[in-house]
């Protein structure tokens, strides 16, 4: 059951195994599905307009299976002093990041574009948390390396598994770190089944 009320068709456009996972332990049935767009982020971008780019294009990628539908695109990134952080290339790379994030603060920004076919509209919603982590060592990076939990993860880690090893405060919402802000999207849902 869930935990607001929805009867609509739900999509939720998402390749993470994590965001498909806390959307249904809230007790949402949904059609998964992907959208496929560039991701590489535009000059002088922040990383709050690129999340809410790429949310929105990927929500408007997709076809919707019913007229009724709603359409829920989730992209998440990271920032660190200005810059973009997103999935590490390979091993070397997520190597860099932690060692960038290494004792410092950093912003995780997700956005929800939720999409609704009956009205033809389109929401988004930016959730910012911010995450302190510990001062890593080189012994510490090489473990977590070698978890390989780093893989495809904005920020070359994942705090719901081996990665809060790692973390020694976070301020906001937890779920938006994992990907997606349950609260966020409650909020997006109620008002869209209004």
């Amino acid at each position: 059951m869930a935990i607001i009320p929805f009867t609509r068709p739900l999509v939720l456009a998402t390749a993470s195994p994590a965001r498909r996972r806390l959307v249904a332990e809230a007790g949402f049935s949904f059609i998964p599905d992907v959208a496929s767009i560039d991701e590489s982020p535009q000059d002088d971008e922040k990383v709050a307009a690129y999340v809410e780019r790429l949310a929105r294009q990927k929500a408007e990628a997709i076809v919707p299976p019913a007229l009724d539908a709603v359409i829920i695109a989730v992209d998440t990134a990271i920032g660190i002093d200005g810059a973009i952080i997103g999935k590490p290339r390979d091993r070397e790379d997520a190597r860099a990041i932690l060692k960038r994030l290494s004792g410092c603060e950093h912003q995780v920004a997700s956005a929800i574009a939720l999409r609704d076919i009956a009205s033809a509209t389109i929401d988004v919603e930016v959730t910012a948390t911010t995450v302190r982590f510990s001062s890593l060592d080189d012994g510490m990076i090489d473990w977590y390396l070698a978890t390989g939990e780093w893989k495809g993860r904005a920020g070359a880690y994942a705090i719901q598994g081996k990665g809060a090893a790692l973390i020694d405060e976070v301020r906001g919402c937890f779920t938006n770190v994992i990907g997606i802000s349950i609260p966020t999207l409650l909020r997006m849902l109620r008002a869209a089944s209004a």
